[in-house]
């Protein structure tokens, strides 16, 4: 049974119009009054979800296989986990499962379980978040609501430049229909919504609440139904307003939608910031995708990215994959256990004072850069964060240049022509992070500090997601390792090969540098005697006394400019 304190009748709002689960006990309790108590709570997180059975979405997401694979090695007494899969790339569902378990991710938990053990765990359900009644069969459905006591949804499309309308369809509309098959779950006793700290970065300070929208989710729901895509291009500019993408604004959406349904659901918002890397959990460094800062690490470690448009005295909204994930399955455990009357939201990020800027971000990695270059490096790897556009657009302008040139000498050996195409989508995906690097946000984090001392001692250290004892400066080191390593495949074991690459690239670009520079020396010289051979034959043929002058000064001219050659060469 649940440790929480009993509230103050004052402080308690009316939760009949809640639907109360038979084996709970019915008093709500919010974070605020859970630490009033002097008291933690008894029942464990791997004891809660002993016999539970959890459904998931966006499991073979980034996220979701962090948080699949902790919930399988840190609650391991747990009876089933649904995971909604969509046949993609000629895959079935049941294949895309064989291959996530069977991931090098994944490694540790098969060692410590047996592979066995986690397969009878796993149920797959075929199914599409972005379709309606997440195209779930119906005999799927009535099991789900039959046996599901706890829901994450973690699927979404995270692409910032996503149209309207498959934003719409799969962060909002997505959202609706699985709300509408947790209301039919009759043991259900959690539901943890993953949103994002940015929904809502229109302002300057983010409250752990929900926000007002401009427009009615069903209503755009419906127009990005049958609306054409004409009209809602014109309509996006106007909807976004002062946000920066269709990623966050739908998200926002989604939020209302699950703020709606905790009038009858017990339902939660988690809000993580920007997500990178594991920390510990469970192997350091591991990221499997190029979103966020990712893509800017790789750019600027294979030479496709000198400068970027950055702020770099401003605070970097980053928190490891791990301690969100522990973050999320304290947050389930929570809402189980104590049934909060209200939609609980948390905005996971570093409380202020305890995150790191830009600056410090960006050292690190060009420190880490200078000791481990990717072996696929074409230029000098180095990042530069740069508050001019005009520079950072010189600057991409003289990639472009490059790449161009790259192309033209694939082209003559017969080789296929992809640098231009690929520097063309780095450049967009940078400029698409330009608004998170250019501004700033405080925020409201007292419901993670509540609920981070609400764990008692044995879950503190097996979930414990306390983001103001994290070693920055290795972490982010650690970082470009684990991009190296997973996004790149390249071992550790080719460094002492990629150092000499990166050497051979510097004399090389130095001495192209310096052909150039000879070549543009050369021909201002020869624009500039030419104009004095012409002076010389006007004034001789106007002045014949004067030759002897311009002779002079023409050879004092050509000597200078050789010595200033020579200097350069």
């Amino acid at each position: 049974m649940c440790a929480c304190p009993s509230r103050d009748k004052s402080k308690v709002k009316d939760t009949h119009s809640r639907r109360t689960q038979p084996d709970m006990p019915p008093p709500s309790i919010a974070l605020e009054d859970l630490m009033e108590s002097t008291s933690k709570i008894e029942t464990g997180i791997p004891e809660f979800f002993r016999g539970q059975k959890v459904f998931i979405t966006g499991a073979t997401g980034f996220m979701g296989k962090v948080l699949v694979e902790k919930l399988l090695r840190s609650c391991p007494e747990l009876d089933t986990l649904y995971l909604l899969m969509r046949p993609k790339r000629g895959q079935q569902p049941e294949q895309r499962l064989n291959d996530l378990l069977q991931s090098k991710f994944f490694s540790r938990v098969r060692a410590e379980r047996g592979e066995d053990a986690i397969a009878s765990q796993i149920k797959v359900v075929e199914g599409d978040v972005s379709r309606l009644g997440l195209a779930i069969s119906n005999a799927v459905r009535e099991e789900l609501c039959r046996n599901v006591s706890v829901v994450f949804h973690v699927a979404a499309t995270v692409r910032f430049d996503e149209p309207l309308r498959n934003a719409v369809l799969l962060n909002t509309r997505g959202t609706r229909e699985l709300l509408a098959l947790a209301k039919d779950m009759t043991n259900l006793k959690a539901l943890v919504h993953v949103s994002t700290l940015f929904a809502n970065c229109q302002h300057n300070h983010l409250l752990e609440e929900v926000y007002p929208t401009n427009a009615e989710p069903e209503k755009l729901i419906s127009c990005a139904e049958w609306m054409d895509d004409t009209w809602l291009n014109v309509l996006c500019p106007v909807l976004t307003e002062e946000r920066p993408n269709t990623y966050v604004y739908t998200k926002s959406l989604a939020e209302k939608l699950v703020e709606e349904a905790s009038k009858t659901l017990p339902v939660a918002i988690f809000r993580p910031s920007i997500v990178m890397s594991t920390l510990n959990e469970p192997t350091p460094s591991w990221v499997d995708n190029l979103n966020g800062p990712s893509v800017v690490v790789l750019s600027g470690g294979n030479g496709m990215l000198k400068k970027m448009l950055c702020h770099e005295e401003k605070v970097a909204h980053v928190v490891p994959a791990d301690l969100a994930i522990n973050a999320m399955i304290t947050l389930a455990w929570y809402l189980a256990i104590c049934k909060p009357s209200e939609c609980t939201v948390l905005n996971f990020t570093p409380p202020d004072g305890f995150g790191l800027t830009w600056q410090r971000f960006n050292k690190n990695i060009v420190r880490f850069y200078h000791q481990m270059p990717f072996s696929a490096s074409t230029c000098i790897p180095t990042l530069e964060l740069c508050k001019s556009k005009v520079n950072v657009k010189l600057s991409h302008f003289y990639m472009m240049l490059w790449a161009y040139l790259a192309d033209f000498v694939n082209g003559i050996m017969g080789h296929k022509k992809r640098f231009a195409r690929l520097q063309i989508k780095v450049n967009s995906a940078i400029e698409s992070l330009t608004y998170f690097t250019t501004n700033q946000w405080t925020c409201d984090t007292e419901n993670v500090t509540r609920l981070l001392k609400s764990l008692n001692p044995v879950d503190d250290k097996s979930f414990n997601f306390d983001l103001r004892k994290i070693p920055w400066d290795d972490y982010i080191f650690e970082y470009g390792i684990g991009i190296r390593q997973y996004i790149m495949k390249d071992e550790l074991s080719t460094i002492p090969a990629a150092r000499k690459r990166v050497q051979w690239i510097r004399w090389i670009q130095t001495a192209l540098s310096l052909v150039v520079l000879a070549g543009i020396m050369h021909v201002l010289f020869g624009s500039c005697l030419h104009q004095v051979e012409y002076l010389s034959f006007r004034l001789q043929t106007e002045s014949p006394g004067t030759n002897s002058v311009v002779t002079a000064a023409t050879d004092v001219f050509a000597a200078d400019n050789s010595l200033l050659i020579s200097s350069f060469v």
